[in-house]
């Protein structure tokens, strides 16, 4: 499959993406490609960075994910990555709105990265996702059919999780809370569960808990 323009960076295998919002706390969860110290600085306007987290070791190639806590609700904040001295671009995510207040979101479904000849083009996608990012959503959804599990040649962990890699390295770049969703292609069903750890529908969701 296509790789998104992010993971070319020499630095990360995928860049920063927030989830699990809340009225006073989101996730931040960014995938090095080297050992590195990671905090973030935030703040409620644009450029100022008035707040940071506490600097933590980042192991190359494993996800680090990073709580930020004790946020205002309904409130618009402004970030960016400090890593090794050097810092990323600024990225936003909204605390959970007032109940009754309106909001704005995005979905997508049955993007299919793996389907190159037939179905998918990277660059609209990558035009769509960042037309997305420009709309500064409360959150972004999946609805099932991103990570097509199913057409691998060989399932293992490995090659499993180089499927959420890969559509990690896309998602990144809508800039919002993602939620995913899981549809057929996922392989991640009920019905394929064993009572092992040695199956798909594992191998699936502990790459979706670790990249997302």
């Amino acid at each position: 499959a296509p790789l998104a323009p992010t993971s070319t960076h020499p630095e990360f295998i995928a860049y920063e993406i927030t989830g699990r919002p809340t009225a006073s706390s989101v996730t931040v969860n960014v995938v090095p490609a080297v050992s590195m110290t990671i905090f973030y600085e935030y703040g409620i306007a644009t450029g100022a960075y008035t707040l940071q987290t506490e600097p933590q070791s980042a192991t190359a190639n494993t996800p680090l994910e990073t709580l930020i806590g004790g946020l205002q609700a309904d409130t618009r904040y402004y970030y960016r990555i400090n890593y090794n001295g050097a810092t990323g671009e600024e990225r936003t995510f909204v605390t959970q709105r007032a109940p009754g207040s309106t909001f704005t979101f995005g979905i997508q479904g049955d993007s299919h990265p793996e389907r190159t000849k037939n179905q998918f083009d990277p660059n609209l996608y990558t035009r769509t996702l960042l037309s997305a990012a420009a709309d500064q959503l409360d959150f972004y959804m999946t609805i099932g059919d991103d990570f097509s599990v199913d057409t691998l040649k060989d399932v293992n962990p490995e090659t499993v999780r180089g499927i959420y890699i890969n559509q990690r390295q896309w998602l990144g770049l809508v800039g919002t809370p993602v939620f995913l969703v899981n549809g057929n292609h996922e392989q991640a069903s009920l019905a394929n569960l064993d009572g092992t750890p040695e199956n798909v529908a594992v191998w699936a969701q502990t790459a979706r808990n670790a990249y997302f």
